[in-house]
């Protein structure tokens, strides 16, 4: 159940929108989003519109929110990211560009539109009609996820898309996935009495992880709110976890991102392996090896998946408690 901002949040909100310089005065406020880690607001000024993040029980995120918002910068100026525009001193809030996106896709995170003020134009439509649009959808994304990973790779492979070098385009602010040590840290934020059961579930999956080589740009929480169903655009939004990593990780990451059934996942790396041979990218790995990568790499997203979410009920227990 979603609950309202509390009127110290909407205080604090407003403190931070005042300290901006260049926000004018007479601005508009309007609750976009409350997810498990933070709220987001629409700021109308004028003809001016921008989105503010509020960042709350996320104190054991394995990231700096001042490396985070360099990152995001460096993907806006490259067209794949909204435009931050401040961060507060205490690193909670956070103002960007506001991108509103106008689309006729039908998909299962037309509840959460957050931050691009989808229309989603629904008119009766049949449950063939439906399911057809979101299968569309996810299409999509997979065709997304691949333009990413083609476009930003560090491994020698040639890419029919750019005759520049893939490595060269990466941002610098951008670093390996160093997914063991952010399961030592969730796990360190978790019930003593879990803890043992994880670590031996740490200890298996090590060794896969380290045997998987981290080549390529990835989001790492590809849902499909989080990217713009746009044929002439290919904005994505959340870059929080984005991350030198390997391509089959990132794609399990989206499977998990969005719950999808055998019949999604299997449709997405169907569609992510055909697009990605279409640009030139992992021409050299068959549609059945990739697949096999993906299926190896869903327990070390489920991993992930559940230590952050005891995490952070651990500590939301913890805050509510005082």
């Amino acid at each position: 159940m979603t609950e309202s901002p509390s009127e110290s949040l909407i205080l604090r909100l407003h403190e931070f929108l005042q300290s901006l310089p260049w926000l004018p005065a007479g601005y508009q406020v309007e609750l976009q989003v409350c997810e498990s880690s933070n709220h987001t607001f629409k700021v109308t000024a004028g003809k001016e519109r921008y989105f503010v993040k509020h960042f709350h029980a996320t104190s054991f995120m394995p990231f700096d929110r001042v490396e985070r918002f360099a990152v995001q910068k460096a993907l806006a100026n490259l067209a794949w990211a909204p435009r931050p525009l401040a961060l507060s001193d205490d690193q909670l809030w956070q103002i960007e560009q506001f991108v509103e996106v106008e689309c006729d896709t039908l998909n299962k995170a037309e509840q959460g539109n957050r931050q691009k003020d989808v229309v989603f134009k629904i008119k009766q439509k049949t449950k063939e009609q439906t399911e057809v649009s979101h299968f569309a959808s996810i299409q999509k994304l997979a065709e997304v996820m691949a333009l990413l990973h083609s476009s930003f790779t560090l491994t020698a492979e040639p890419s029919i898309s750019t005759s520049i070098s893939n490595s060269s385009l990466i941002p610098k602010e951008i670093k390996e996935l160093a997914l063991i040590s952010h399961w030592h840290l969730y796990l360190s934020y978790i019930d003593k009495r879990k803890q043992d059961d994880y670590l031996d579930e740490i200890h298996a999956l090590t060794p896969r992880w380290q045997s998987m080589e981290k080549t390529t740009l990835c989001h790492h929480d590809f849902a499909l709110n989080h990217v713009v169903i746009n044929p002439n655009q290919h904005m994505v939004f959340d870059w929080e976890y984005a991350a030198i990593g390997h391509p089959a990780f990132d794609v399990a990451c989206a499977i998990m991102a969005n719950n999808f059934s055998s019949q999604e996942a299997q449709f997405l790396v169907l569609a992510y392996v055909k697009s990605a041979h279409q640009q030139g990218y992992l021409i050299n790995h068959s549609e059945k090896e990739i697949a096999e990568q993906v299926a190896a790499a869903r327990p070390l997203v489920e991993l992930t998946n559940r230590l952050w979410f005891d995490a952070y009920h651990q500590q939301l227990r913890q805050h509510l408690a005082c």
